[in-house]
């Protein structure tokens, strides 16, 4: 069974300020290391991630959000070969720890990138799952959305979720 994000029906738009520093991040962190052109594209996957690899980071402070990071597994195999300089077998375990530590780098890139804004946050230490039929659920209470980033390597998902109060931009 594919993986049905939570949101795939929703038109919420994440807080600018956060979305435009993620989008930044993810271009510039992959994009020189995997020499591939990562862009941000409107509407969700052509189809769902099967067996995807997901980490979750939430950033915590001056605003409330979670990040979430979702690889299909030959994105999550080239992105971390690019990024290790060898090979990782998908299930492997070193591929979670591959897949945290990448969401790490960026969710830190958007640490530095708010902060210069004014914007103080802090990380908490990235969560990965894989499996089968996975499914990333929100409480009520949140607002969510998805970005996807696509190349000619692959493509992937970034779910963000929020608070209603950190939709205010600052």
């Amino acid at each position: 069974m594919a993986m049905t994000p939570s949101i795939a029906a929703s038109n919420q738009n994440p807080p600018a300020k956060f979305a435009e520093h993620l989008r930044a991040a993810i271009i510039q962190f992959l994009g020189p290391i995997c020499s591939a052109t990562f862009v941000a594209c409107n509407g969700h996957a052509a189809e769902d991630p099967v067996d995807p690899v997901i980490s979750v980071i939430s950033l915590v402070g001056d605003v409330k959000w979670v990040f979430s990071l979702v690889l299909t597994k030959a994105t999550a195999e080239f992105i971390t070969e690019k990024f290790s300089g060898f090979k990782i077998a998908y299930d492997h375990p070193d591929m979670k720890d591959m897949v945290g530590e990448i969401s790490n780098i960026i969710a830190g890139d958007v640490v530095a990138r708010l902060d210069r804004v004014g914007i103080k946050v802090q990380l908490s230490l990235p969560t990965v799952l894989r499996g089968k039929s996975l499914k990333l659920v929100n409480p009520e209470n949140l607002a969510s959305a998805i970005m996807r980033f696509q190349s000619s390597q692959g493509e992937f998902l970034v779910q963000l979720s929020w608070t209603k109060e950190s939709s205010h931009e600052k």
